[in-house]
């Protein structure tokens, strides 16, 4: 997998961040990114799961999406458990035409995995 700077990338651990810098070395690959501000992980590309130009790309289905509408109304899509594959292609398109803008992402698995469950009988 090639990453360069400028790329947006999703672990493994479901972060998503953007590649500000890169130092490699011997087949190492330490990422510096403009959110955490640290090298994210030196090892070979182990932990980047996808990576992209345009940070849509990376959007999975059951992902919480945070947009802002032409009407400057916030809106968030996936918060509700039966938002639709099609509900996010429209959205994808809607965001690609420059109709909507995407103000933040928070991957469905982060979510599922700081999610704190009130009641035992489902999961978050």
């Amino acid at each position: 997998m090639e990453i360069e700077v400028g790329d947006y990338i999703k672990t493994i651990y479901h972060n998503i961040e953007k590649v500000e810098k890169m130092i490699q070395e011997d087949g190492w690959v330490c990422v510096i990114t403009n959110k955490s501000g640290y090298e994210l992980e030196c090892l070979k590309n182990i932990v980047v799961k996808k990576t992209s130009k345009d940070i849509l790309d990376l959007i999975e289905n059951e992902d919480i999406l945070k947009v802002k509408t032409k009407d400057n109304e916030i809106i968030y899509v996936g918060v509700d458990e039966n938002t639709i594959d099609l509900d996010y292609e429209e959205i994808k398109e809607e965001l690609k035409s420059k109709e909507y803008q995407l103000l933040g992402i928070l991957p469905h698995k982060q979510f599922e995995q700081n999610c704190y469950t009130v009641e035992r009988k489902e999961k978050c």
